[in-house]
């Protein structure tokens, strides 16, 4: 589709979708029975297309998309859920993003299956694990949902609804989490941020004990020698460290990163779960919602 000039009058078409209006809108999909259906589908990905590019992409910002078919019985109104997953590279950043009133306008309310310290423990693990690694670029500390509720949900007490859902994902997974609830600064999307972790606390601390001394470079990696890590003045180099015989050189608390939340079912799994548990809640039948066919046709923003 060509790019669109917004210095001339915009269409009937253009003034529907075009950023500077409402980002919830309706698409008036071809009503004529006659046409085929492979006009239709055309149309909606040119549409697609062109929103993708012209309008905001933030999930927060993001709109439930209604398609309507103008004729007679006409379908219901369908309305798609919305639960998005990203990874934390400064996990103890964005808990703190989160959950302060200082930082959020419209702070509703925050619920913790653990205490602050678990969080600290876990940077930790995560980055010592990282750095043997020796991969480059930087290390995932954690991973978050933003799961998108219908604004009747307002209605209900934030910290009963905030713990209903977290403890949900906890009971699923088994897995230590900590939720806030917001509304946005215009206060369209209610909605709520979810960081969980990828691992779990190990019932016994496991301790290796070193059989003889142990030598570490200024990246924690375990070298051979002593010579390894000594200047040419033969000095214990900074950031380098010797761990004699006897003691312990490895201490791990958690268990290594459940694997299923790297794959794609994982969110979808999550997408259905939480679309189900909002649809018990939801007063009114026609407000319900329905998770989106990845091979339909529809048109997410």
């Amino acid at each position: 589709m060509a790019k669109a000039d917004y210095t001339h009058k915009p269409s009937a078409y253009e003034s529907e979708i075009h950023p500077s209006h409402k980002t919830s809108f309706y698409a008036l999909c071809i009503s004529r029975l006659h046409r085929a259906e492979y006009a239709l589908v055309g149309l909606l990905c040119r549409i697609r297309q062109w929103v993708r590019k012209r309008m905001p992409k933030h999930p927060l910002t993001i709109a439930k998309v209604v398609i309507i078919f103008q004729r007679k019985g006409a379908m219901p109104i369908v309305r798609n859920s919305f639960i998005q997953m990203s990874k934390l590279t400064n996990l103890k950043g964005r808990i703190s993003y989160i959950s302060s009133k200082a930082r959020q306008e419209n702070l509703y309310a925050v619920y913790e299956t653990t205490d602050r310290k678990f969080w600290t423990e876990l940077v930790k693990c995560n980055q010592d694990d990282f750095k043997k690694s020796g991969t480059k670029g930087r290390c995932m500390e954690g991973r978050e949902l933003i799961i998108a509720l219908p604004e009747s949900f307002v209605d209900y007490e934030p910290d009963k609804l905030l713990k209903l859902f977290t403890e949900h994902f906890k009971q699923n997974y088994g897995v230590e989490c900590i939720s806030a609830l917001h509304h946005n600064k215009r206060k369209t999307n209610y909605h709520i941020h979810l960081i969980f972790s990828e691992r779990k606390l190990l019932d016994e601390p496991v301790e290796k004990i070193a059989t003889r001394n142990m030598f570490y470079d200024e990246n924690g990696k375990h070298v051979r020698t002593k010579k390894e890590i000594l200047d040419e003045a033969g000095q214990l180099r900074s950031g380098c460290k010797i761990i004699p015989k006897g003691e312990v050189y490895e201490r791990n608390i958690f268990t290594v990163k459940d694997s299923r939340f790297k794959n794609d079912s994982f969110l979808d799994e999550v997408k259905r779960s939480y679309t189900d548990l909002i649809n018990i809640y939801v007063k009114d039948d026609k407000q319900k919602l329905k998770v989106v066919d990845r091979n339909g046709v529809y048109l997410p923003l």
